[in-house]
């Protein structure tokens, strides 16, 4: 960025402060005016990182392993398959297919969303799939190690009144 658009967005802000904006607006306004040049961050103190994306989409194999609990009587550990699509620039619309290792034939199909999460570098999602009398929602934290995701969550399946809940872990192949 060059010198006379440093002074003039510092311009520009110091004027919605003082219109009494607040630093809210201006803190929540800088990432868009670097998204083009993310480079320009490091002359006010801020990096790259601010800027990360949560662009989740590809393939990964998981393990999920039910809670014992009186609404779920036979509790399972199965591995599974998952791929992720996402909306047009990683935008914040999830979906895809979830296979369980056990059974492959039933292909489950989710729709979901992603969004930054509190935890640097990472991203929370949510999602959830159903058939005629059965439904299951899931939640959970996927970081970034190098250029792979990988994380935990729960999730909870409610089958004809019966209710298995449990955590899953998955990583990016």
């Amino acid at each position: 960025m060059k010198k006379n658009e440093k002074s003039t967005l510092c311009g520009m802000l110091s004027m919605v402060a003082a219109a009494g904006l607040g630093v809210a607006l201006i803190i929540q306004a800088m990432p868009l005016a670097f998204a083009g040049n993310p480079a320009a961050l490091s002359g006010f103190g801020l990096t790259q990182g601010a800027l990360m994306s949560c662009c989740i989409a590809g393939k990964y194999k998981g393990t999920r392993q039910d809670t014992a609990s009186r609404t779920c009587l036979e509790p399972t550990t199965e591995d599974f398959s998952m791929e992720i699509l996402q909306g047009k620039k990683c935008d914040a619309d999830i979906w895809g297919t979830i296979v369980g290792a056990s059974d492959s034939s039933p292909i489950q199909y989710f729709k979901g969303t992603v969004t930054r999460s509190a935890i640097r570098g990472c991203c929370d999602i949510k999602g959830k799939f159903s058939e005629p009398g059965w439904e299951t929602e899931f939640k959970g934290t996927l970081c970034r190690k190098g250029n792979k995701w990988s994380g935990t969550g729960t999730y909870k399946t409610t089958r004809e009144g019966a209710v298995c809940s449990g955590t899953f872990t998955m990583s990016q192949i």
